[in-house]
């Protein structure tokens, strides 16, 4: 079903008969609502989609689009299909996106703040191509263009309780990544995308398929099948290409591409890793891997690892089966009187008196 997206529609024709024209220039570069309305002003002649940027939008300027909800009368998922040479005007929405570069390359755009090299005006642009999904954060602002007949765009609109269900709750077990995930989705000024790098994956491509499958043929409980999908992709994700993703710095800074791997590394070798064992690791010097964990965590080196000390410290009393001394050694602590210093700084309570709460509590 999905090849009938290889042949343009009616409007794409148009489109692309303006962007071979004199089109050339403003299709090319992010464009504000207000500059969209005034080119259509000017050249009447051009084709007038204005009532997709104004439908359902919450700002006077129609550059805010609402809660996914609001878009499909309730439920917490959308699918799209990015349009071919379309006006590329500038947008944020509340809800998380995930794209998915079905086929070709295309140029997505993300607010930069000042104007900088390399950018349309403040907007700076990354190419996409084939394989590439991009997990776009709520509000911010951005724009895709898709200027080559080839070009096949998805894209799944998530609500916020979606991506804590389907998407953090994986990561219940991977602690830091689930942290560091969760303040790039909901934190503002955090990072504006996490990008996973998929290449030719052929299960991504035919999971995507289906996806839009699901959504063309909407059969009874589609969306219900759509959430099935999602969470299957996300499963995929993790498994294969978590340590792959490349996460903005910032919306205003460049991208970094190793934050992921070296949270993921700390959370496996915590218990016996050194802040010099892991700059090593990754080639970097001790000052530059702090100064990056401090940006993208808000944490220190020692206060990652202390963190997730007593969080399997934790995990480790409610289980019953070890000592304090045998809890210290599994976490790296020296000895049990150490693990208990840090475990009442963390949590206020000593770890005796937290084995007696439990007991007390069963």
């Amino acid at each position: 079903m999905i090849r009938k997206l290889e042949t343009l529609t009616e409007r794409e024709k148009q489109m692309k008969k303006l962007y071979l024209g004199e089109g050339n220039d403003f299709l090319s570069r992010p464009m504000s609502f207000a500059e969209y309305k005034q080119l259509i002003r000017e050249h009447p002649e051009y084709p007038d989609v204005g009532f997709v940027y104004e439908m359902g939008s919450m700002a006077r300027l129609g550059t805010t689009v609402p809660e996914v909800e609001a878009l499909t009368n309730g439920d917490a998922i959308d699918v799209e299909v990015h349009e071919r040479y379309g006006y590329p005007v500038v947008h944020n929405h509340v809800y998380i996106e995930m794209i998915y570069v079905y086929s070709g390359t295309c140029t997505h755009y993300i607010e930069s703040g000042a104007q900088e090299p390399g950018t349309h005006s403040g907007w700076k642009g990354f190419q996409m191509k084939a394989g590439d999904l991009c997990l776009l954060a709520p509000n911010v602002r951005h724009v895709i263009t898709a200027l080559e007949d080839d070009v096949i765009v998805l894209n799944v609109l998530l609500s916020k309780q979606l991506i804590d269900t389907g998407f953090l709750a994986l990561l219940k077990d991977k602690y830091l990544l689930a942290d560091f995930f969760k303040n790039i989705l909901y934190e503002r000024g955090a990072s504006a995308y996490i990008l996973f790098p998929t290449g030719a994956d052929p299960w991504m491509k035919q999971t995507f398929g289906l996806i839009y499958q699901e959504e063309q043929k909407r059969e009874y409980a589609y969306r219900e099948y759509l959430v099935l999908y999602v969470k299957q992709v996300m499963i995929h994700l993790i498994r294969r290409y978590q340590l792959q993703a490349v996460v903005a710095e910032s919306v205003q800074q460049e991208m970094g591409s190793h934050v992921v791997a070296i949270l993921a590394y700390i959370s496996v070798n915590y218990n016996q890793v050194s802040l010099k064992q892991t700059a090593e690791f990754f080639h970097f010097s001790e000052a530059y891997l702090s100064r990056m964990l401090k940006k993208y965590t808000s944490r220190t080196f020692v206060q990652i690892i202390t963190e997730l000390q007593m969080k399997h410290g934790k995990e480790l009393i409610e289980e019953g089966k070890l000592n304090l001394a045998q809890i210290s050694q599994e976490v790296g602590c020296f000895d049990a009187s150490h693990f208990t210093k840090k475990f009442k700084k963390q949590f206020g309570i000593s770890p005796e008196e937290y084995r007696k709460k439990l007991h007390f509590t069963v």
